[in-house]
This record gives structure tokens, sequence and C-alpha cells, in this order.
């Protein structure tokens, strides 16, 4: 849905010369994807969300107080988690 979202957009001509078409290539050594490309948070976990969250709570020491249902929790309220 996203890209499509994007294809309109772009073909639309509304799309400013300077913002490239193909950003994936363009960028493609900093692309992390078009939630991030667009300045959106994604709704659902995709892997690197859950990755992202993990590797907040190990850095910040958070991992050896977190219960199953502690991190249950906040993927839940972060977003909709996929079942």
């Amino acid at each position: 849905m996203i890209w499509d979202e994007w294809e309109k957009y772009r073909k639309s001509g509304k799309k400013p010369e300077n913002i490239p078409s193909a950003a994936p290539l363009i960028y493609k050594e900093y692309w992390i994807g078009f939630p991030d490309w667009l300045g959106y948070e994604e709704t659902d976990w995709s892997v690197r969300k859950v990755k992202e969250l993990l590797c907040g709570q190990i850095e910040s020491n958070g991992m050896e107080m977190v219960d199953d249902l502690a991190l249950t929790n906040e993927i839940l309220k972060k977003g909709r988690a996929r079942v």
C-alpha cells in the first residue's frame, strides 16, 4: 500500500524535482523503508520495529526487568501487533 501511494504521488506531478523518484536505489546505503522516508511510524510490528524495541531495552539494561506480560503490553501500546 505504501508503495502504491508513493507511485501515485510520484506520477502526480506534485513531487519536487529535487526529490528522487527511486529513493530506495539512490539512498540504498541508508535506506530503512518507506515509513522512514515519508516521515511516519509504522502501525504494524515489522521485524525491524521489534528489533529496535528489544535493542533499546537491552541498551538501557531494561531487559532484565521485563517479563512477557510487560513486553506484550509495550508492543500493543506502540502499535498493532500481527498475530
